[in-house]
């Protein structure tokens, strides 16, 4: 699996592990210690980790993630662009939390939007 990119993520189109479609990747946030796409921002205000996701070529990122996990993540505060270590310590809580019933366990990074 190839690493992710920012710019390759911009615009790609985001599905469930289930085959059912998210939509579009409207932003990434990068994480702030080491440079690389953490979050991915998806319809009604979602952002999902990029741990364990993949873009295909034909620009699907496909979310290693089933959908209530998602759909039930708090979503983005209306007029905030870039997170803050509280809302990002909810997500990671959230995500954890959901992830101990999936195989493998956590998402790691810390980032900056």
């Amino acid at each position: 699996m190839r690493e992710l990119r920012s710019e390759d993520l911009l615009g790609a189109t985001a599905w469930y592990r289930d085959g059912s479609r998210i939509g579009p990747v409207t932003g990434v946030h990068v994480d702030a210690d080491f440079g690389r796409p953490v979050w991915a921002s998806v319809p009604d205000r979602r952002l999902v980790p990029l741990c364990r996701a993949e873009l295909t070529a034909d620009r699907r990122l496909l979310v290693a993630l089933p959908t209530p996990v998602v759909e039930t993540a708090p979503p983005l505060p209306p007029g905030v662009q870039e997170i803050d270590r509280a809302f990002e310590d909810a997500l990671y809580a959230h995500y954890a939390a959901a992830l101990l019933g999936v195989a493998g366990g956590g998402v790691g990074g810390r980032s900056s939007g």
